[in-house]
C-alpha cells in the first residue's frame, strides 16, 4: 500500500477532478455521467474517494437498492476507479473495505457489483444466483454479477434488485 493515502467521502467540489479520473482510468468507457449522477444522489449513494496529497487518486460508489417485497438494505457497488499509475498499489481495495466498514455501521446486509470476479474474489464476492440484475446480463458475463454478505443473519433473498433511476439504464447492464 502506498502511504499518505487519505480516504474520505467525496464531495461535488470533486467534480471535475472525478472527470479526469474516469477518463483516465476508462479511456474506452463514458462513466463520467454516471459518476456525476450518483455524486449528486446523497440519499441513495455513498461516495467515497483516494487522495494522495490532496490529489483524487481513486474513487468508488455504493448506491442504495433493495429486493421486494423484502425492506433490507443491499447495495450496488460500481463505478470505481485509480488512476493508471496507482493502480495495483492497494487504493481501490481500500477504498472497498472502507465502503464495506461504513455499510455494515449502516447495518447494509449485502453488496451486489456486476465485475470481474478475478478482482472481486479478494473481497469475498462469489456468484449471484439468487438476486436478479435489473436488466438481462448476457450469459457469458454472468460470473460477473456476484455479492458478498456483509452482516451475519439467515435472510434469504430472491428476486430481482430494485435499483434508483439513475441504474435504470440498460447499457449499464450490458458489455
Amino acid at each position: 500500500m502506498i502511504e499518505g493515502v487519505t480516504i474520505c467521502k467525496t464531495t461535488k467540489d470533486d467534480v471535475s477532478s472525478l472527470e479526469v479520473l474516469y477518463k483516465n482510468a476508462f479511456p474506452d468507457e463514458d462513466l463520467v455521467q454516471l459518476v456525476k449522477d450518483l455524486l449528486y444522489d446523497d440519499e441513495n449513494t455513498l461516495n467515497i474517494s483516494a487522495y494522495i496529497n490532496k490529489t483524487l487518486v481513486g474513487h468508488v460508489a455504493f448506491t442504495k437498492c433493495n429486493v421486494e417485497p423484502e425492506n433490507i438494505s443491499l447495495s450496488l457497488l460500481g463505478p470505481i476507479a485509480v488512476e493508471p499509475e496507482y493502480q495495483s498499489k492497494g487504493i481501490g481495495s481500500k477504498l472497498i473495505k472502507d465502503g464495506f466498514n461504513q455499510l455494515k455501521e449502516q447495518g447494509f446486509f449485502k453488496v451486489l457489483v456486476l465485475g470481474y470476479p478475478d478482482y472481486y474474489k479478494k473481497f469475498g464476492f462469489v456468484q449471484e444466483a439468487d438476486i436478479k440484475a435489473p436488466y438481462i446480463i448476457p450469459d457469458h458475463c454472468m460470473a460477473a454479477w456476484q455479492s458478498v454478505q456483509l452482516l451475519g443473519g439467515q435472510h434469504s433473498l430472491a428476486g430481482t434488485l430494485k435499483v434508483p433511476s439513475v441504474w435504470q439504464r440498460p447499457e449499464l447492464w450490458s458489455e
